[in-house]
């Protein structure tokens, strides 16, 4: 099954935010963090839901209070708990919005077309005690908070969220991968720097990165964002992911992703569009805009339904497992 959404509702979405610092946009990470909730058991809903309740954020951002207490109330805490790291970019969020991290959200590993020099690939590995540099070393770094005993229940729910968030960062293609081209010398910071227009009657234009963040459609209700994830999770049962899930070292997800943009984002580096050095200008009249080929906007969507659906089962089975319930 694939979703259908239109052309507009994903530029109105794409258009807005041409940062590396987001991947997938409120939707996506909402729709991964419902479909891993699905999945955790009754004890570990339990323990993520208590901890939530601790953070510095929770009856400001993570409860809706419109919704009665009970099981669906603490779904939609979960789910929005995944949006936290994004929703801090604001210095509206006071203190917590010294808990930003920018560099925390994606990590570029160089992909090399024709004859340019790239850095060296990043390193995933976290040093203790020092401030993670990319999004794996993030994880490494929140994972050992939310065991750290010294720390405090608000601490660990924050490590939470953050667990949350970047598990489904790293399954979006752009947040695993720079390209580096003649176009692109100095890399194109995951999509951020190119320029495509969707082939269709207003040819509309994005910058690369936006386009896929909004793959799963534009900013929706919690109620639309289920329906969409049980749409996805129908589509996707866990059962198909039995190679995938099997693998758990953090560092072969960051590969596969960035393999999975060489091949289906950038089309092996073909990709048309045109770049900008700004990340994205809007101004499509100078210079024209190629259009993506007719058939890249439905692979690509296939693609992102695949990866959330992954990204969910794969942050199901980190918070059982750190909580002390197999899946």
């Amino acid at each position: 099954m694939r979703l259908k959404f239109p052309i507009g509702a994903l530029f109105s979405c794409a258009l807005v935010f041409a940062s590396n610092a987001f991947a997938w946009n409120g939707t996506g990470h909402e729709v991964v963090a419902d479909i891993a909730w699905d999945n955790l058991t009754p004890e570990v809903k339990a323990k993520v839901t208590a901890l939530l309740q601790q953070h510095p954020d929770y009856a400001r951002a993570l409860m809706k209070p419109t919704t009665p207490a009970g099981d669906e109330r603490d779904r939609e805490a979960f789910m929005v708990a995944a949006t936290w790291p994004d929703l801090i970019r604001s210095p509206s969020f006071g203190k917590s919005h010294l808990l930003a991290h920018s560099n925390w959200h994606y990590i570029d590993i160089p992909y090399v077309v024709g004859d340019v020099k790239a850095p060296e690939n990043p390193s995933m590995k976290w040093d203790a005690g020092k401030d993670p540099e990319n999004a794996i070393q993030a994880i490494r770094k929140n994972a050992a908070d939310l065991r750290n005993p010294a720390l405090s229940a608000s601490d660990h729910a924050v490590a939470l969220c953050w667990i949350e968030h970047l598990i489904g960062d790293i399954h979006q293609p752009l947040h695993a991968v720079s390209l580096y081209s003649a176009q692109f010398p100095d890399g194109d910071r995951g999509g951020n720097s190119l320029t495509v227009r969707v082939d269709g009657p207003d040819g509309r234009t994005s910058n690369l990165h936006s386009l896929w963040d909004c793959m799963l459609g534009g900013y929706l209700e919690i109620d639309s964002v289920e329906k969409i994830a049980d749409k996805v999770e129908k589509a996707h049962p866990r059962k198909e992911f039995e190679k995938e899930l099997a693998v758990t070292d953090i560092d072969q997800w960051a590969l596969a992703s960035q393999d999975e943009a060489k091949h289906i984002v950038y089309l092996d580096g073909k990709v048309p569009g045109v770049a900008r050095g700004n990340g994205g200008d809007r101004n499509a009249s100078q210079p024209a805009v190629p259009p993506l080929p007719a058939d890249y906007m439905e692979h690509a969507r296939a693609l992102a339904e695949h990866n959330v659906a992954l990204a969910g089962y794969r942050l199901a089975d980190a918070l059982n497992n750190a909580f002390g319930a197999n899946p």
